[in-house]
């Protein structure tokens, strides 16, 4: 599962602001931190200390020399660890000048450095894991002074700034707004410093990642080391990996595992993270597949708001679009029009199955023993839509579905 057509550099210079944090919030890593080092062509198998998971990993490259390999901890409930990842570490041949669909200019696979972005998002995974809800750790940040041009030669910042408004400007030839959206541009990228952002997590694949395997050789090549991982890490918590949740059993690699990993625990473990994050008075806001880890733990927590952090209290909108997304999240993964091979392979029951433990998951941490109204949930989750990378998809959940799952335990009753 990845890119064979693009080849990725890694800048030769960094220099490192923030190596480490307090003794209270990095993990313990079982690493010393080296330089960022980054495989040209990254195939799977191939040596070097960087891969790149998949194409639709965005910034971020996973660190082949730990991935999924150790269990590591540290001071607070939901410190966990097995992969180790850097965001803004995924550099293509050559870079682009663009706006987003807010019009906002960015650099594709560069991470803009933002103090007070990065800060706030520090603050959010001492409150996760505080909580006993494992998500991403930052352990370095490095200040990018090289970029590569498309001929692979490297400047420094402010020559490759130049060099990269004069290929904007090739690009807005024949848009009206040329001269305005190049000065606008100008303006961005003159005052703003990129950056490499190591972390540690739980494992590097994201539920979007795990969509994108189409044969059981990818499939199982992407699964087994996620459930090795699972197993030990849940070994040495003795529980789930939510503290406070059962420990489950081990995951093997058999189709009864499979099912049971996919339409059980992992989306009820999914459902008992974001009731616990409602239960703080806190919604993440991007409860996307390309957010969810495999291991059912979220992370890029820049979009988090919520008491905690001195924001208003989240509204009910809020909360529910966490778990609409997070229902799109396991749309995208299993929904049969996406026809990967978990689809193909397990059909409509396994998603009708992981929706109903999401939602019991999610029930059971929020509501305890109260009086759960199954009617409440279905009139406000039988209609929503999720982006599944490509395109916006909307979802009706069905009579006949909703009898499925109320089949399986999702029903009113005390919990």
């Amino acid at each position: 599962m990845t890119d064979n057509t693009s080849e990725f550099y890694s800048p030769r210079n960094t220099l490192p602001v923030k190596a480490g944090t307090s003794t209270n919030y990095a993990g313990q890593a079982p690493l010393v931190d080296t330089e960022p080092v980054v495989a040209v062509r990254p195939q799977l198998g191939e040596k070097g200390s960087y891969w790149i998971i998949s194409p639709k990993a965005g910034r971020t490259i996973e660190d082949s020399r730990i991935g999924k390999k150790v269990v590591w901890g540290g001071d607070l409930p939901g410190d966990i660890y097995g992969d180790r990842d850097q965001k803004g570490g995924r550099f293509e041949k050559i870079f682009t000048v663009t706006s987003d669909a807010y019009g906002e200019w960015r650099v594709k696979g560069l991470l803009p450095y933002i103090p007070q972005v990065i800060d706030r998002e520090e603050t959010a995974s001492v409150l996760f894991r505080q909580a006993g809800l494992p998500t991403d750790v930052t352990r370095a940040i490095h200040l990018i002074k090289e970029l590569p041009d498309a001929g692979g030669k490297y400047f420094g910042m402010d020559k490759w700034k130049s060099y990269a408004i004069q290929k904007l400007n090739g690009k807005l030839a024949n848009d009206p707004d040329r001269r305005s959206k190049l000065a606008s541009a100008k303006k961005w990228l003159s005052g703003q410093e990129f950056c490499i952002e190591v972390r540690d997590l739980q494992v590097a694949e994201r539920l979007r990642e795990i969509g994108l395997c189409q044969t059981s050789s990818e499939f199982e090549f992407m699964i087994r080391p996620i459930f090795k991982w699972v197993n030990a890490a849940t070994d040495a918590k003795k529980s789930g990996l939510i503290s406070g949740t059962p420990q489950p059993e081990h995951f093997e690699y058999t189709t009864q595992d499979i099912k049971r990993y996919f339409g059980e625990w992992l989306p009820e473990q999914m459902g008992i993270y974001i009731a616990r994050l409602r239960n703080n008075h806190l919604t993440h806001s991007n409860t996307t597949a390309q957010n969810w880890s495999a291991a059912g733990t979220l992370y890029d927590k820049d979009t988090v708001v919520g008491v905690p952090l001195g924001d208003k209290p989240p509204t009910i909108a809020q909360y529910k679009n966490d778990m609409t997304e997070t229902l799109g999240a396991l749309d995208e993964l299993m929904a049969p029009e996406e026809g990967n091979y978990i689809s193909r392979v397990f059909g409509k029951e396994l998603l009708l199955t992981a929706k109903a433990s999401l939602l019991k998951g999610y029930l059971l941490e929020r509501h305890g023993k109260g009086d759960v109204n199954s009617g409440i949930i279905k009139s406000i989750l039988s209609d929503y839509k999720y982006y599944n990378g490509k395109k916006d998809v909307e979802v009706k959940i069905s009579e006949e579905d909703w009898k499925f799952m109320e089949n399986l335990g999702l029903r009113t009753r005390s919990v």
